[in-house]
């Protein structure tokens, strides 16, 4: 049985995809599955590109997910801990 997971908005270092793959997954007899990571930051899309290259189970996007079409200003906290579209993270 396959499982797909998906990651709305993953960390920086990716420490939950690691998690799900290197821990979770083994421990269950998990072999078949794919992961759908979604971000809106592009650093963040763009650095789990670079790490996952090699593994064809893991897909990564550089979208949020949203219930609008439209652009919004993306706010990024100062300590890394994630994103919001609210100003209570800082530039």
């Amino acid at each position: 049985m396959r499982v797909n997971y998906f990651d709305l908005g993953f960390c920086w270092d990716c420490a939950e995809i690691d998690k799900i793959i290197n821990d979770i997954f083994p421990s269950l007899g998990i072999e078949d599955y794919r992961i759908y990571a979604f971000d809106a930051c592009r650093e963040y899309a763009e650095s789990a590109l670079k790490k996952y290259k090699d593994n064809p189970k893991i897909q990564i996007y550089n979208y949020a997910v949203s219930d609008s079409d439209k652009i919004i200003k993306l706010y990024h906290h100062w300590n890394r801990t994630g994103h919001s579209i609210y100003n209570t993270k800082q530039d």
